[in-house]
């Protein structure tokens, strides 16, 4: 019925020019903040059913959200009747799903929670040992950001499935080394140098973006988001049901060692002058190094006629066609890239941690990277480093302030409200800063198709 009022006509107006519809006398403000307030109430209205058959959790909104997601580009974006088609069968095949034997166990909230947790109690013994923690973990995930970066930032491509590419280069890498995997620790001494077996997980990860891609870059916005989400839980799964390759949910242990051998002395010295972790300060080093070699190359990419080309099928696809471009071997060209450089930040990732497990390259994480990029501001280069950064100083602080709003909370209760405190600082960021720290207004207004 909205939709043949005046109302419903403005909204779409809005929707399809904001500048257009205020040249034509329509309040698109007013508008906006109708729509939000209506889909709000809607989704307020849901969240009471969902209520009625299930448990209220704070953390229950990421799966709900990407189910949501899912159902409304299967139905089709922009039409209400498909909405409700799409919701329909998404339904469906949740419930049905649900009996099947590998669909036991979905514990990715639990896992994200726990992961929180685990990075960021605050360390007694003084501010160098949480700075070295902080900036372990930024340069690690500001690489990460970095590959989304070339993504979306340079060539304008949705991808909600990163965490698959960090996945499959730690993966691999961590499986070519020396390293006791599954559930009975089964021990393989033989493997691959380190430095090896990190070039290969690299282009193998690089590889697994060009076999994602080759069917699926063809789409476009919304759709190569959804596809780019289900890679990732298909990824996910495999590791998870292949117990005796990858180890399963019990996971690979015992491989730093492979690294770790290359640790140089200094670094030794310095950690034992300030009492820090030697193996964490060792991969914080080189995830930094590789930060600074990644940039140097990326800013030679993108000064060079490959780089130009690639911020044209961000801008305009079907006008780089129209001068003789191979706009979608260009696309591949940059999901390859992207996902190499996501794959070197999930090795690190691993050996930070000093085990791989699969609920670590949950979809969440692949959320994390994409909040750190827009604080950073896309299409920056720079922009990521300092998006991680400020990330991990909210995380890390507000677990403070969580722990003076409950005296004698439990570690979930800390975690929600850390998590709703960031997700707040970030809103007001946005709406002071919406082009990121480092990055320009027009990066976010991309028309992607």
């Amino acid at each position: 019925f909205l939709n043949y009022t005046r109302i419903g006509k403005a909204m779409r107006a809005v929707r399809d020019s904001n500048d257009l519809a205020s040249v034509s006398g329509i309040n698109s403000d007013n508008i906006i903040l109708f729509t939000w307030i209506s889909s709000s109430m809607l989704a307020g209205l849901a969240g009471v059913f969902q209520a009625t058959i299930n448990d209220v959790r704070y953390n229950m909104g990421f799966l709900i959200l990407l189910l949501i997601f899912a159902g409304t580009v299967l139905g089709g974006i922009g039409t209400s009747f498909g909405a409700m088609v799409g919701g329909f069968i998404i339904g469906i095949v949740v419930n049905v799903s649900v009996g099947l034997p590998f669909m036991e166990g979905h514990t990715e909230a639990k896992n994200a929670v726990a992961l929180a947790i685990m990075i960021f109690i605050l360390n007694e013994d003084g501010e160098i040992p949480i700075l070295f923690n902080l900036l372990t973990f930024a340069g690690i995930y500001g690489l990460a950001a970095i590959g989304l970066n070339v993504h979306f930032g340079l060539t304008g491509l949705l991808n909600f499935g990163h965490a698959a590419f960090m996945g499959f280069g730690a993966y691999v890498t961590v499986l070519l080394i020396p390293h006791a995997a599954g559930r009975e620790g089964v021990v393989i001494t033989t493997g691959l140098p380190f430095f090896l077996a990190l070039l290969i997980g690299v282009i193998s990860a690089a590889l697994f973006g060009l076999l994602l891609g080759l069917p699926a870059i063809r789409l476009r916005g919304d759709y190569l988001a959804i596809v780019t989400i289900a890679a990732a839980e298909i990824f996910r799964l495999l590791v998870r049901d292949l117990e005796s390759v990858t180890g399963g949910v019990y996971g690979i242990i015992n491989f730093s060692s492979s690294l770790q051998q290359y640790r140089l002395g200094f670094i030794d010295n310095f950690a034992s002058s300030n009492d820090l972790n030697p193996s964490q300060v060792f991969v914080a080093f080189l995830s930094w190094i590789s930060i600074v070699l990644v940039l140097l190359l990326l800013r030679r990419l993108t000064n060079s006629p490959w780089g130009r080309a690639l911020r044209a099928v961000r801008e305009d696809e079907d006008a780089v066609r129209a001068l003789g471009k191979n706009a979608v071997w260009l696309k591949l060209q940059s999901f390859m890239l992207g996902a190499g450089i996501a794959g070197l930040s999930g090795v690190l990732l691993a050996f930070n941690y000093g085990t791989i497990q699969v609920s670590t390259f949950v979809p969440i994480l692949t959320f994390y990277v994409w909040a750190i990029m827009i604080l950073g501001g896309v299409g920056s280069l720079t922009g990521p480093i300092f998006g991680s950064i400020i990330f991990w100083v909210i995380i890390g602080e507000t677990n403070g302030i969580a722990q003076l709003i409950f005296e004698n909370a439990n570690g979930q209760q800390i975690a929600g409200v850390r998590f709703v405190l960031v997700g707040l600082l970030i809103m007001i960021l946005m709406i002071f800063r919406p082009s990121g720290l480092m990055g320009k207004k027009e990066e976010l207004l991309l028309d992607v198709k």
